[in-house]
C-alpha cells in the first residue's frame, strides 16, 4: 500500500514535466516527409526542409507527433530530430551577428581615431626592451628553477628505478633475474 503511495506521489510531481511542450528541429537532411500516421507508407502531409523548428507533442519509441510554426501537425521518426538548429541556420545567425559585431567596431574605431585626433596623448615614457632583466623581474620565470626542477625529476625516476629494483631483488631472495 505505501509503495503504491510513493508511486503514485511520484507520478504527480512529474506529470506536469512530461506534459510541457518541448521544440525539436529537423537535422541537416535536406527535406524531411511529415507523415498522417507512423507508417513508413501513410500519406505525406507536408515536407520539411533542414532546420525548421518543431514543437513535440507526443514521442513514442521512433517517432514523434510534431507540429510546425503553420500549425501543420504529423509524425516524424525520431533520429531525424536534434536539439539544436541545423548547422546552417546557426552558420547563418552566427554571420548575421558577426556582421553586426564588425559595423559596431567599424564605427568605435572611427569614434577613437576623432578623438584621438581631437586630443593628442602626450608621449608616453618609453617601457624597457622585453629581454630586459628589468621585463622578466615580473613574470616570475627563473632558469635556475627550471635546471632544478628537472634534476629532481630525473633524480626522483632513478630512485624509483632503484627502489623497485632492490624490492623484486629482495623477494626473490637476492638474485636479480634480468628481463
Amino acid at each position: 500500500m505505501r509503495k503504491n503511495f510513493h508511486i503514485l506521489l511520484l507520478s504527480v510531481v512529474l506529470l506536469p514535466a512530461w506534459a510541457q511542450a518541448e521544440t525539436a528541429y529537423v537535422t541537416d537532411k535536406l527535406t524531411i516527409t511529415l507523415r498522417a500516421s507512423q507508417a513508413e507508407n501513410s500519406a505525406a502531409v507536408k515536407t520539411l526542409e533542414a532546420g525548421a523548428a518543431l514543437e513535440v507533442l507526443e514521442r513514442t519509441e521512433r517517432h514523434a507527433r510534431v507540429r510546425d510554426k503553420q500549425g501543420a501537425e504529423g509524425w516524424i521518426e525520431l533520429r531525424l530530430l536534434g536539439p539544436e538548429p541545423a548547422a546552417r541556420a546557426q552558420l547563418a545567425k552566427s554571420q548575421e551577428e558577426l556582421t553586426k559585431t564588425r559595423a559596431q567596431l567599424a564605427q568605435a574605431q572611427a569614434q577613437l581615431a576623432k578623438a584621438q585626433a581631437a586630443n593628442p596623448a602626450p608621449p608616453a615614457a618609453q617601457a624597457p626592451p622585453v629581454d630586459s632583466p628589468a621585463a622578466n623581474a615580473g613574470s616570475g620565470f627563473s632558469l635556475a628553477w627550471l635546471i632544478v626542477s628537472f634534476a629532481m625529476l630525473i633524480i626522483g625516476f632513478v630512485a624509483g628505478v632503484i627502489w623497485v629494483r632492490e624490492s623484486i631483488r629482495k623477494r626473490m631472495g637476492g638474485m636479480y633475474l634480468r628481463v
